[in-house]
């Protein structure tokens, strides 16, 4: 299958060559016509199957806890069913009357945080992690975003309100980027769900030190554009140009923030549902009773022992 595909343009193209072919060399072998360009565009297939394959056999952990987490708040997302009142973690009349039901937003909510998680994952899996940094950048503050919105009703409602995007940027300013408000308010949360003082500081500081070098890939620092440029494969200590994608060790830090930051979010989040809004996961529903399971065996994983299903 050609990538390069399109009738119209290819026309246009051929057309082009045909008539600048005296600018280029008389070897054919460096004359540029379709075939020649249906060549080189398989580059970017063949450089994107090498970082698959390698990344898979050398990231196969990271990679596997990764998906193990997508697929618990997939399951989340799919359990909330407004036709089931049992299955909604949040009462629909919680933000008030003609409000939009919270469910509706949490559902929302978790499908983004899904969507940029598998980005993350889809663009190291294909040697892209400069990228891949600069939505783990984005996901992090959403899953923040989130746990601040549904642990409190004012400012879940003012949230809903912008529809537009002149609006939209005020209401974030407001609720997150105000006085440091938005910091503030995540510590505070984080302290009511009775996270020792220690593990507070640690937290915060993971929280700057993730947002100082993911921020470096999202702004195109020097260092964060030069060395990105570059990956070292996990066999060799020489570098190669990633041009096209290619696989490097530097993922494996990308992916263990990833995965940290989805723990983390199930940690909040289970808390969130069941100490602010009293919800029980219902062990008659399958979606509930699978996303719970796994959020068990996530919680042993990962050492965070109290993260279980509650019941």
């Amino acid at each position: 299958m050609k990538t390069f595909s399109d009738k119209k343009l290819r026309r246009q193209v051929s057309k082009l060559l045909r008539e600048r072919q005296m600018y280029f060399s008389s070897d054919p072998e460096w004359q540029l016509n379709l075939e020649g360009i249906d060549s080189m565009v398989q580059f970017f297939g063949r450089s994107t199957k090498k970082a698959k394959r390698e990344s898979t056999t050398h990231l196969c952990s990271e990679l596997s806890l990764c998906y193990l987490l997508l697929l618990t708040f997939t399951l989340m997302t799919l359990a909330i069913d407004n036709k089931k009142a049992a299955t909604l973690p949040i009462q629909h009349t919680w933000l008030g009357k003609k409000r939009p039901d919270p469910n509706f937003i949490v559902r929302s909510l978790l499908t983004q945080i899904v969507n940029y998680s598998l980005a993350v994952i889809r663009l190291v899996e294909n040697g892209l992690d400069n990228p891949a940094r600069c939505v783990l950048r984005t996901l992090n503050e959403l899953v923040s975003q989130t746990l601040v919105l549904l642990a409190d009703k004012s400012q879940l409602i003012e949230y809903a309100k912008a529809h537009d995007a002149h609006h939209a940027k005020e209401v974030w300013y407001t609720l997150f980027a105000k006085k440091g408000r938005f910091k503030k308010n995540l510590s505070k949360l984080e302290q009511e769900m009775g996270i020792p003082e220690n593990s507070l500081s640690e937290l915060r500081a993971l929280r700057d030190d993730m947002d100082l070098n993911f921020s470096e890939a999202v702004h195109h620092s020097y260092v964060s554009t030069v060395v990105g440029a570059y990956n070292a494969p996990a066999e060799t200590e020489l570098l190669n140009l990633a041009l096209g994608g290619s696989f490097g060790e530097r993922s494996r830090s990308t992916l263990d923030s990833l995965n940290t930051i989805l723990v983390y979010f199930l940690h909040m989040l289970t808390h969130v549902f069941v100490n602010i809004h009293h919800f029980k996961f219902p062990t008659t529903d399958p979606f509930w009773k699978a996303a719970g399971l796994l959020a068990v065996s996530i919680s042993k994983i990962s050492g965070n022992e109290d993260v279980g299903a509650p019941t």
